[in-house]
């Protein structure tokens, strides 16, 4: 391993920031990205998003005008495969995440009858790309003839890996990707842009019995990849679960591989905390151990998920249009939720919060989400029985307090 390569790692494992780079009612670590799109290049941060596992940051900062979000008039986007070049007309910018990703809706003749987002990512140092994983995925499904787990999974259309971000301008040609040239300190990172077939939110979805078949569906092709991949994903959150109509019903899918790791990666990053914050599982929160990324971390998130939808929502009777994606959006904020605290705060806030939700009473749900609520709370019995049993089993075998 190179110096270069050795810094950029050690790079990961920054000083925790208690303070996220979102938008506090946020239930995912998405964050709108506004370009200005006159004059000169908006300003950069270079703050820590939220774990020592996230790669360096270094996005603009918000500008003020609903234009910003649009690339209608922009170059369209340049990339190749094996029949030669093809272009993207890229329509507007849907979420910048701090430091990894620029989602964009896009159009291209390619496929004339999908909707398409187009991902640009940077790729870390140390860590296998998205691709990788997705491929892996691929193969596995073919090996076991479960082509169920397909429609769970993102339909990835094309893939294509650049060596840095200056080269990626100079070969896909669009403004956007010059915008990751100019707010780098480090050009020479390599970034990736993926076309896949667009999917929706969770907040979409206008049906509690929906939320919870898009949740189940992901949690069972999520124990699949683990099982037969060997692929931990290690960023569980709701952000990280969407859906689409399959065959007229509610189909959920696990998607944003970025962070994931194989199963027996022992390098430095494969141990790095990772994810977004107030979904990990309470032992990722302790400050003495901080044990690496396990299966039952994941399944503890998932518990957060469905808590901290039902828990922070109101399910409205009719949508209203998301001031970014121009979607509608049957989620708004309930004043009265108790965990509305939890976004964003410290890991030492959260360690805690977590330990004392899992020795309370009947979780907070609001009542449009009521039929979860006992299945919310089934879950919470059985976190907390496995929290002492795990404290016994320690104790009799004298076992490290990071297994």
């Amino acid at each position: 391993m190179t110096d270069d390569m050795k810094r950029k790692i050690d790079d990961l494992e920054v000083a925790e920031n208690p303070t996220l780079k979102r938008d506090a009612g946020s239930s995912s670590e998405e964050q709108p990205f506004k370009r200005q799109r006159q004059g000169s290049h908006p300003s950069t941060s270079n703050t820590c998003s939220c774990s020592e596992g996230s790669s360096p940051t270094s996005s603009p900062l918000d500008q003020t005008t609903d234009d910003s979000y649009d690339l209608s008039s922009d170059e369209p986007l340049r990339l190749k495969d094996k029949d030669g070049y093809f272009f993207i007309t890229l329509n507007r910018i849907i979420s910048w995440i701090s430091g990894r990703a620029c989602i964009v809706n896009g159009k291209c003749d390619k496929w004339p009858d999908k909707e398409l987002i187009v991902k640009i990512a940077w790729s870390v140092p140390g860590r296998d790309l998205e691709a990788t994983f997705d491929t892996r995925i691929r193969e596995a499904v073919s090996e076991k003839d479960a082509g169920w787990v397909l429609n769970h999974i993102p339909n990835v259309l094309h893939s294509q890996d650049f060596a840095s971000a200056s080269e990626a301008f100079m070969e896909a040609g669009a403004p956007i990707i010059e915008d990751y040239v100019v707010h780098t300190e480090d050009q020479d990172m390599a970034l990736c842009v993926s076309v896949h077939e667009k999917l929706h939110k969770l907040s979409e979805l206008k049906e509690v019995l929906d939320y919870a078949q898009a949740i189940f569906d992901v949690v069972q092709v999520h124990r699949w990849i683990y099982d037969h991949a060997k692929i931990l994903h290690r960023d569980i959150s709701e952000g990280n679960v969407m859906w689409h109509n399959r065959d007229g019903r509610v189909c959920g899918v696990l998607i944003d591989f970025e962070l994931s790791t194989f199963r027996d990666c022992t390098s430095r990053v494969s141990r790095l905390r990772v994810g977004t914050p107030v979904y990990m599982a309470q032992d990722q929160h302790d400050p003495a151990t901080r044990p690496p990324p396990l299966y039952r971390h994941e399944l503890e998130s998932f518990f957060y998920v469905l808590l901290i939808l039902a828990g922070t929502n109101i399910l409205l009777e009719q949508p209203t249009i998301d001031a970014i994606t121009k979607e509608k959006c049957y989620l708004a904020p309930d004043p009265e939720s108790p965990y509305r605290s939890w976004l964003p705060r410290s890991h030492e806030f959260l360690y805690h919060a977590k330990r004392e939700l899992r020795k309370a009473g009947r979780p907070y749900a609001h009542p449009s989400f009521d039929v979860l609520t006992e299945f919310i709370h089934d879950l919470q019995k059985h976190l907390w029985r496995g929290t002492v049993a795990k404290s016994e089993h320690r104790e009799r075998f004298l076992l490290p307090k990071d297994i």
